[in-house]
């Protein structure tokens, strides 16, 4: 199933600008300078992240009782920890795991996170009131 994404780059290295331009342009509408729209298959933008054009996995962090959870959009992977930090180096972990076996295992669930799990990952597990605002961050694995 193929979903759409936007994709937005600012690339100072002109050789690097060049390669990425060269990949994307047959692979989606043009809307800017620096901007696609693409419609991929999750393994089509593996194939990008592979091309080195994304290096990062983007993470959204929130506070769950003692702990902070680092959850990771593009394959659902959790990291959990007692400081942001931590959160997001038990997630690098868990990416880094995750890609070496599913380059070796052919039949690995790997898909981008589904809008009601992200739903369901935001709400708040009592009715207190939220006191803290929820990240988002690049994650390098």
């Amino acid at each position: 199933m193929k979903s759409n994404y936007l994709l937005c780059y600012d690339i100072r290295d002109a050789r690097r600008l060049a390669k990425v331009y060269r990949f994307i342009r047959g692979r989606g509408l043009h809307l800017q300078y620096s901007v696609f729209f693409c419609r991929f298959t999750w393994n089509e933008l593996t194939q990008v992240k592979e091309v080195r054009l994304m290096d990062f996995y983007t993470a959204v962090l929130r506070k769950s009782g003692d702990y902070w959870v680092a959850l990771c959009l593009e394959n659902g992977l959790v990291g959990q920890g007692n400081t942001r930090d931590t959160a997001i180096e038990k997630l690098k972990e868990a990416v880094e795991s995750f890609d070496e076996i599913s380059k070796s295992e052919q039949y690995i669930y790997n898909e981008p996170l589904h809008i009601k799990e992200l739903h369901e990952f935001l709400s708040l597990e009592t009715d207190m009131l939220i006191e803290e605002a929820y990240e988002l961050k690049k994650v390098y694995a």
